[in-house]
């Protein structure tokens, strides 16, 4: 259960590009859900937030629970990216229905997951839990910004 958990239902056993094919599906039902749920983006930003903070413990625990040894940053853990990109399409709740600005969340973060610019680098070289998911975070929370600057600048 823990490692269909954190190879998000097995995608993280894809033999090319698991993080990309995890990310992009996350897009995708981020695209589903949020295009198709009627409620408030307050409400939404809400239901994120709890659903990431979730996310993010039960995370830590099963990758403690299947890596007693400490060697948690295997390929196929992908709910990182997940976690990550559901932080990178925060500001997407407060402009939706544009695709392409999805499609820009996913390469932003797809590019700081990728390069690890900015800080990234040093929380991926960490050897607790808590890193493997905080780099990707961090890759959220930078792709929200810049996301962010970018829809205010155009709107």
């Amino acid at each position: 259960m823990r490692r269909w958990f954190l190879s998000l239902y097995g995608l993280g056993f894809c033999p090319i590009a698991p993080g990309t094919v995890a990310s992009l599906v996350t897009a995708i039902l981020w695209w589903l859900v949020f295009n198709y749920w009627s409620a408030t983006p307050g409400l939404q930003l809400v239901v994120v937030l709890l659903i990431g903070v979730i996310i993010y413990w039960l995370s830590i625990l099963a990758l403690k629970k299947e890596f007693p040894n400490g060697d948690y940053d295997q390929p196929w853990v992908v709910i990182d990216e997940f976690l990550g990109l559901l932080i990178a399409c925060l500001p997407l709740l407060f402009w939706p229905g544009q695709w392409v600005y999805l499609v820009m969340a996913l390469v932003l973060f797809r590019f700081f997951d990728i390069m690890k610019p900015l800080g990234i680098k040093q929380i991926d070289q960490q050897a607790p839990a808590s890193a493997v998911i905080l780099d990707d975070v961090l890759a959220g929370v930078y792709t929200a910004i810049i996301l962010t600057i970018f829809l205010l600048a155009i709107f």
